[in-house]
């Protein structure tokens, strides 16, 4: 009696922490938009750029009911804005034609922190998490080209990269699909990090010089996508 009492304690110990969701995987994409100095177009430490995509893959584990830990790996593309840099090179000269291809600002990030799980009903969720990471940061391709009478002449900036620490804070609706797998994940993150680009390549009229900046990025993030619970 006394061990089919414990054999049945056993399994029924056993089937509870199984049932209970842990967790979940999230898959996410969305849009990404500069705040701050990174989105304006004055300034001395402007980014100029403009809003862009965002991918992440997440995986969000509770150790309690309640509390759990956060991993992310993010992908954050954010394009330069043409016109400044149009405006800046035909104020400075009238009589010629100016072009530009201009590249993107790309950060990679990996985060890492902490969440908690605030339940709405049976169903919803909201999630809020705050973390830190490291980034991989690339800075834009510039080039502008000057064309009058036949004749062209171009100034171009390479693309520069760096690392950096970063700290994000957000988080996720979690809207539970009637299968017990699956889920909505809706979300919104701010995002900070200030990479410095060293060496960077200038070239102009066939010389080339290098040149050492910092650019802060600061943006806000809105994503949809989908969890897998576990």
């Amino acid at each position: 009696m006394k061990k089919t009492f414990l054999f049945l304690m056993s399994l029924f110990f056993f089937s509870f922490c199984f049932s209970q969701e842990r967790g979940y995987l999230g898959i996410t994409v969305g849009g990404s938009a500069p705040i701050g100095d990174f989105g304006s177009i004055e300034g001395d430490k402007v980014g100029c750029a403009i809003g862009g995509f965002t991918g992440d893959l997440s995986l969000s584990y509770r150790g309690t009911k309640q509390y759990g830990v956060y991993f992310a790996l993010r992908l954050q593309v954010n394009p330069l804005d043409e016109k400044p840099f149009l405006d800046m090179m035909r104020a400075s000269s009238t009589s010629v034609d100016w072009t530009a291809e201009l590249g993107s600002w790309i950060t990679l990030q990996t985060q890492i922190g902490l969440f908690v799980t605030l339940p709405i009903n049976e169903r919803i969720s909201f999630d809020p998490r705050i973390a830190l990471g490291l980034t991989v940061a690339g800075s834009p391709s510039i080039k502008m080209t000057a064309s009058s009478g036949g004749s062209s002449a171009g100034l171009e900036q390479k693309v520069g990269s760096s690392a950096a620490f970063s700290f994000s804070a957000g988080g996720n609706f979690k809207f539970n699909f009637s299968s017990e797998r699956y889920a909505l994940l809706v979300g919104a993150d701010f995002y900070s990090c200030e990479p410095e680009f060293k060496d960077v390549e200038i070239v102009s009229m066939g010389s080339t010089e290098k040149s050492n900046f910092k650019q802060s990025i600061q943006t806000v993030s809105f994503n949809i996508g989908l969890g897998i619970r576990f």
